[in-house]
């Protein structure tokens, strides 16, 4: 209806500016981009004719292009944005709108500190822009301290609950209030080399509600894992545990049965880098030869990770594996390019680097002395369907295909490689579900193994 209205209205009132406006704005609620931008682009250039001295058609050519440089946001062409804003910040550098809508920019590309900053800029000038107010709020939150937005939207909320900002700020406080439940399953043939052999994962974890100031939850964590029929193991694990979370900081301590235990924590340093270290003991997970044999194992897990922005980010880190029987340390770096980004298909690359080393190439689990991997990958994601109304339900697939080379260390080097799919699902924004196939070729001791996996999960809030 409203799409029928505003059309009507531009082809009635031509010259308004603020009729082709909103009718920009209900194309890209439509999702009809490309027409969205051809649309603004010819409103600009009349508007570039006109009298720019004149304060009102000055006023009117910035905030037609400031929609221009939100339309690449909303199709989640961030770095166009950013390029487009940056080019009237520098041409109108008091504009409160645009310094908002860079915060808006900044936020969507996951980097709440420039985002904190821009906001705060406005809110120096006007106080109670409720954008800004909010914008800083859920910036705040991305950090992990929520008292800000909840504040913020109990003042909003009497005169403003209508307003979809506020909405979305509530619904954002509604979903993080309510138990958070996380599932996975992997299933695998051949793997390590046993032929004939395969192995299944389980594993389910509920969080509680918020506890005490907001900052704490409770969970359970309940594993399983099996195989046959070469190698015939089955054992489950409970275990129980608490999560701390505050501003750049979440760090989680849990214990279970068999002695199980696990310390981690997350810090993130700045925009761009980040770090994590993990110790467990009495590793669940491990090969089912290992398993079978009654090897323990301690886990000591180090990462670093640089993130220029959403199109490329750099990680590496280093694992320590102590075997009741064997020594094992690795170490890897990883690179992510976007090669293409739209707002209903993604096109990316990886390069990756990783080392292992083992004190005892002689155990029951594959265990190379010495081995060197080097791979890259292609993905491609398309979004089949999406709720436009609500932007909460959607469809993505995704294929990928992954070659490289091992050099295992008295066997020379081999081919590897992998290729998938998989698809996103999101029910609601309270329910997603994850899943994936794929076909992988590597080599174990010289051998060639050819075998599928499969994960499925998924993640709730109840």
């Amino acid at each position: 209806m409203a799409e029928t209205i505003l059309r009507k209205l531009v082809e009635e009132t031509p010259d308004s500016y603020e009729s082709t406006l909103a009718w920009i704005n209900v194309l890209a609620d439509l999702e009809r981009f490309d027409e969205a931008e051809q649309v603004s682009a010819d409103l600009i250039a009349r508007l570039a004719k006109t009298d720019l001295n004149n304060p009102a058609k000055a006023s009117a050519y910035t905030s037609v292009r400031l929609t221009q440089a939100m339309l690449s946001g909303y199709r989640t062409r961030y770095a166009d944005a950013k390029l487009r804003l940056d080019q009237l910040q520098n041409e109108a550098p008091g504009s409160l709108d645009v310094t908002e809508a860079t915060g808006t920019v900044a936020a969507s590309r996951e980097q709440p500190r420039h985002a904190e900053e821009q906001f705060r800029i406005v809110l120096g000038e006007q106080p109670e822009r409720i954008e800004s107010r909010l914008g800083l709020a859920n910036a705040r939150m991305d950090r992990g301290d929520s008292a800000l937005l909840r504040q913020t939207v109990a003042e909003l909320s009497p005169d403003y609950a209508q307003q979809i900002s506020v909405r979305d700020a509530r619904r954002r406080l509604e979903l993080y209030d309510d138990y958070y439940v996380l599932g996975d399953a992997a299933f695998s043939g051949d793997q390590y080399g046993v032929a004939g052999n395969r192995t299944q994962e389980f594993g389910i974890k509920a969080y509680s509600r918020p506890l005490g100031d907001g900052h704490w939850r409770a969970f359970g964590h309940e594993r399983y894992q099996s195989s046959g029929p070469v190698v015939d193991t089955s054992l489950n694990n409970v275990s129980v545990g608490l999560q701390h979370q505050v501003t750049d900081w979440t760090t989680e301590v849990e214990a279970g049965t068999g002695g199980y235990g696990r310390f981690e924590t997350t810090h993130s340093l700045s925009d761009q880098w980040s770090a994590s270290l993990a110790i467990e003991k009495n590793l669940f997970f491990r090969p089912s030869q290992a398993v079978a044999a009654g090897v323990t194992v301690d886990q000591v897990n180090l990462g670093l990770n640089w993130r220029q922005d959403e199109n490329f980010d750099i990680g590496g880190g280093y694992m320590l594996t102590h075997f009741s029987d064997n020594q094992r340390s690795d170490a890897f770096l990883v690179a992510n390019k976007n090669l293409y980004r739209d707002y209903d298909r993604r096109l990316s690359a990886s390069a990756r680097v990783s080392g292992q080393r083992n004190s005892d190439p002689n155990v029951g689990y594959f265990s190379p002395s010495q081995q060197l991997e080097v791979s890259g990958t292609l993905t491609f994601e398309i979004r089949q369907w999406q709720d436009v109304a609500s932007k909460k339900s959607s469809l993505w697939h995704r294929f990928w295909i992954t070659a490289g080379e091992v050099n295992q260390q008295g066997f020379g080097m081999l081919a590897m490689r992998n290729v998938g799919y998989g698809q996103d699902i999101a029910l609601t924004d309270r329910f997603r579900i994850r899943w994936s196939i794929a076909n992988t070729r590597y080599p174990y001791d010289g051998v060639r193994s050819t075998y599928y996996t499969g994960n499925i999960g998924f993640e709730g809030f109840f």
